[in-house]
């Protein structure tokens, strides 16, 4: 008697039932493990970028600092590994659209030779992959030999430095040279190059975009940590979106404009110098909130120093008539002797530049100051002690001298 072989049938409910655990697990781990983390890291170095934790240099990398999420972190890592190579669109972390702007916005502002970028971005999602895609201002060809040029302009700019200075001379070096060789010009056209180093240091034109990422540019050549900030500018014209810098000087934070510094004096007037001022050199937050304001409180919550500003610092903030007479005499045969035509006074009440214009200027004291200076000047570059041109910030309580040789 033969036996009869049977086959076990597997319960349909069993099959449902791990058919389900499996799913569940699957969306588990969706959910709770960094899924979408390893398909962007791996997409990275599928294509061959070294995919690192964080970014080189995080001294100048206000913005990813200041990231909220890791997500975030990883996502400002990935892209900017593989910016330069112009990708039409760079797998990222889950991001939420928040996320994605500030992402965006870290890594523009922390980078200033990525001024190839456009002013906008995409974020998208194929399957279990999220894109970011970013939007360009001009072909990888054209940004090479834009990037070459400044390269070119930064390195002779900076041969001119004298060795062994300072951050605080550094800063200034940066500041008045940008203010000499460019002049202010605006522009509605995303493409256009005021917007960037480029229209700067070489094309020597620039809106207050221009400037703020040019000395960004140049300060971290130089190993001074800056930042570019965004926000509003108050003037007798109203108001208009405005960018400027905050720089890092011996572990202090002070605002720097060179947009603003870089004025056009009234013709009027009959003034010609084209030196900068240095009414927005190194100023604490307090005195620039008369006419600045950051797009958001923290972004300059630590200037709150005065120590470097340039008046104080050089000598040149005075109370009283009195301190403005002696800045000048001490301060006017070194400025002279370097070959400088101006020379600024800033006073601590309006009541003393109040009485300093009248003395120094009504009262042609200022005449005697220059004679007495010229006796301690090379005789190449002596000014006349009869003739005279000025500007006065009623504003900002500065008093300028222009000499004429």
């Amino acid at each position: 008697m033969s036996k009869k072989k049977t086959k076990k049938r597997r319960h349909p409910f069993l099959v449902f039932y791990a058919l389900f655990v499996a799913a569940t697990v699957l969306l588990a781990a969706w959910f709770y493990l960094p899924i979408d983390s390893f398909v962007a890291r791996h997409d990275a170095e599928r294509k061959g970028y070294t995919v690192v934790s964080q970014p080189e240099e995080l001294d100048y990398k206000y913005y990813y600092n200041h990231l909220k999420t890791e997500e975030s972190k990883e996502a400002y890592t990935l892209i900017c590994s593989q910016l330069p190579d112009f990708p039409e669109r760079i797998a990222v972390p889950n991001l939420s659209s928040d996320e994605v702007q500030e992402v965006y916005t870290a890594v523009s502002y922390d980078n200033p030779e990525f001024f190839f970028l456009g002013n906008s971005c995409q974020y998208m999602r194929f399957g279990a992959i999220f894109y970011f895609q970013p939007s360009y201002s001009m072909t990888k060809d054209q940004y090479t030999a834009e990037m070459e040029a400044v390269e070119n302009e930064a390195n002779a700019l900076i041969a001119n430095l004298d060795a062994g200075a300072s951050d605080y001379d550094k800063e200034l070096y940066i500041h008045d040279s940008l203010a000499a060789m460019a002049d202010y010009k605006t522009s509605t056209a995303v493409e256009s190059s005021v917007y960037t180093p480029y229209g700067l240091l070489v094309e020597h034109e620039a809106n207050c975009e221009g400037y703020s990422r040019g000395m960004q540019y140049l300060l971290k050549r130089l190993g001074v940590v800056s930042r570019v900030i965004s926000g509003t500018g108050m003037s007798v014209s109203g108001t208009e979106n405005h960018m400027w810098n905050v720089v890092t000087v011996s572990g202090r934070e002070y605002n720097v404009d060179v947009t603003w510094d870089d004025y056009i004096i009234d013709s009027s007037s009959g003034v010609t110098s084209n030196e900068p001022s240095h009414i927005f050199f190194n100023v604490d937050k307090t005195e620039m909130a008369a006419d600045h304001q950051p797009d958001e409180e923290n972004l300059w919550a630590n200037c709150i120093w005065g120590d470097l500003n340039y008046y104080e610092w050089n000598g040149l903030l005075c109370d009283s008539y009195e301190a403005a007479s002696r800045a000048v005499t001490r301060t006017l045969p070194k400025v002279l002797n370097e070959g400088k035509r101006s020379l600024e006074l800033k006073f601590t009440s309006r009541e003393a530049y109040e009485d300093a214009k009248y003395q120094l200027v009504e009262n042609d004291r200022i005449y005697y100051l220059i004679s007495s200076a010229n006796v301690l000047v090379k005789p190449g570059n002596k000014v006349s002690s009869t003739k005279l041109q000025y500007n006065t910030d009623d504003d900002h309580l500065v008093m300028r001298f222009f000499f004429i040789r």
